[in-house]
């Protein structure tokens, strides 16, 4: 390649990039929780792992959104809703058939509220939002609700 040759991408694909758009914040480092959410095998995917023990590690490049809703992004809803996108990435691929999604959902919001108010969110806001993920939230647990893959060129 001359100095005036395009630049290419690495990997099979190599005169175009693919990427998803509409997220916020991206770890920069892995992220470990505790759930009591208990697969009968391991689950591991490139950004999202979750052990048969309930360890769940959001691995650094994972991203997420924020919270979703008329929320404000606040230090006291960050870590939750990173948490709750990566039980809800694995129920949208998937990878969370082994119990009814309306269980695992719940156990997921559980879990929220619980970091929720470990990271000082106050808790008639936590009951708020609660309150309003449990009327509008299945539509981000369905496959369609992952971020669509695009090419550029």
């Amino acid at each position: 390649m001359t100095p005036l040759d395009p630049i290419r991408t690495a990997g099979p694909n190599k005169d175009f990039i693919r990427f998803q758009a509409g997220f916020k914040y991206q770890l920069t480092e892995d992220s470990v929780y505790p759930t009591k959410i208990l697969p009968p095998a391991d689950i591991d995917t490139k950004f999202v792992s979750l052990s048969r023990d309930g360890m769940m590690i959001l691995r650094a490049g994972f991203a997420w959104n924020g919270v979703s809703g008329p929320t404000v992004q606040r230090n006291s809803n960050r870590r939750g809703g990173a948490f709750h996108d990566g039980v809800y990435r694995l129920i949208r691929f998937g990878l969370m058939d082994f119990l009814p999604r309306d269980e695992v959902r719940e156990k997921a919001d559980n879990m929220l509220k619980e970091i929720w108010l470990a990271d000082g969110m106050w808790s008639w806001l936590v009951k708020a939002e609660i309150a309003v993920l449990k009327r509008f939230g299945e539509d981000a647990a369905r496959p369609s609700g992952e971020p669509e893959v695009m090419t550029s060129p």
